[in-house]
């Protein structure tokens, strides 16, 4: 099967997404956030293309964005030695995150969390731990 390609808007309470080539898929949807707009939109294809047997994978939704994402090209944390464990902060200006651990490997898991809330409230997707450049400042 070919890739069925999504428009995505930006909305007031979230975003929506419709199938590009209407006429054909007549599938709209909407979600609050990036993640749960992906999951609709695959529950949705899947839902509209059921009667025909055709079972659509991740792999062949395609994401137009109506809009800018504004999604930053790098992700770094500058990591600090503090009296009680470790803190980080997101180097780059557009990205307001900061977090401190006792541990490093908790302190991995907190820069994530960090981030990925962050990455929420903008809309951007969500990454893991291997996404972000750690940066040791000691």
């Amino acid at each position: 099967m070919e890739k069925i390609v999504f428009i995505v808007e930006k909305t007031n309470t979230g975003f929506s997404a419709y199938a590009e080539d209407f006429e054909r898929y007549s599938v709209g949807t909407t979600g609050s956030d990036l993640e749960g707009l992906k999951k609709n939109i695959f529950e949705a294809i899947n839902f509209h293309l059921e009667e025909e047997g055709i079972q659509v994978d991740n792999g062949q939704i395609i994401l137009k964005y109506d809009f800018d994402l504004n999604i930053p090209k790098s992700i770094t944390f500058v990591i600090e030695k503090t009296g009680t464990g470790f803190s980080a902060y997101a180097k780059e200006d557009d990205i307001h995150a900061g977090t401190s651990g006792d541990n490093m490997a908790e302190l991995r898991q907190n820069i994530q969390d960090a981030y990925n809330s962050y990455a929420e409230v903008k809309g951007w997707p969500e990454v893991t731990i291997d996404d972000i450049t750690l940066e040791y400042d000691f």
